[in-house]
């Protein structure tokens, strides 16, 4: 899986947002989002994290996990971490498809 950050600096503030797409296999959104529900907590407690967010599309194909961290080095850091405790070995079942990962800077005010 590939990852492409950016990011845009406030001060000594950095402001990045990370857009996650999980898409599923038929039918697989509930357990997609009992599965979330127990990896979140870490997610939102790991150095760095400001908050994060999931919406489940309603069709039932996919999942977005809106992130918010505060830097580039965070981010990256909880992603390798993610990578090596298994949870995205655990979620495969799950999906159809490698999940999208993206990285966005706010541009409005």
């Amino acid at each position: 899986m590939r990852y492409i950050p950016d990011i845009k600096t406030r001060g000594d503030k950095y402001e990045r947002h990370g857009f996650s797409r999980v898409f599923l296999q038929d039918g697989k959104q509930n357990d997609m989002l009992a599965s979330l529900a127990e990896a979140l907590p870490d997610t939102r407690a790991f150095n760095g994290c400001i908050s994060v967010e999931t919406y489940a599309e309603q069709n039932g194909s996919s999942i977005l996990l809106v992130e918010e961290w505060e830097s580039k080095a965070h981010q990256e850091a909880y992603l390798e971490w993610r990578v090596s405790t298994g949870l995205l070995d655990a979620i495969a079942p799950l999906v159809s498809a490698d999940p999208l990962f993206r990285s966005y800077e706010i541009r409005s005010e």
